[in-house]
């Protein structure tokens, strides 16, 4: 399923999927193939963080960006690291997945339903459930 076919959960400062693509400094050539479920972008006082979740070969994977600046995202643009069910569920009940004002009330009400899940493709099913 290519990413124009599915639905994306874009929020605050990031616009569209492409510009998440632009933010990371993705070459066109790479974005094949690839699947964001989810992205968030805060920028406050020449600071900010990114954080997508994707779809890549079947798999999840996580990025993360930051500045400190006013030129936006980092050179070390799009690195992704593979994650599982249980590192998802660790974060939600434990880190700042649970955080509304972070992730938005759509995000959190869809990550709640994440220890009903037993694999990442329940994740990705889930996603694209909430996303339509």
């Amino acid at each position: 399923m290519s990413q124009k076919e599915t639905m994306s959960l874009i929020i605050n400062d990031f616009t569209s999927v492409e510009d998440v693509f632009n933010q990371f400094n993705v070459d066109e050539s790479k974005r094949e193939g690839i699947e964001i479920l989810f992205a968030s972008y805060t920028c406050e006082n020449y600071e900010g963080d990114a954080y997508v979740l994707c779809i890549e070969n079947g798999k999840l994977y996580e990025v993360y960006g930051c500045h400190c600046s006013c030129y936006g995202l980092e050179e070390n643009g799009w690195d992704t690291e593979e994650v599982t069910i249980e590192f998802l569920k660790h974060k939600f009940n434990n880190g700042t997945f649970g955080n509304t004002g972070r992730y938005g009330e759509r995000f959190v009400n869809i990550m709640s339903k994440i220890n009903e899940l037993e694999n990442e493709n329940d994740v990705i099913e889930l996603f694209r459930i909430y996303n339509l």
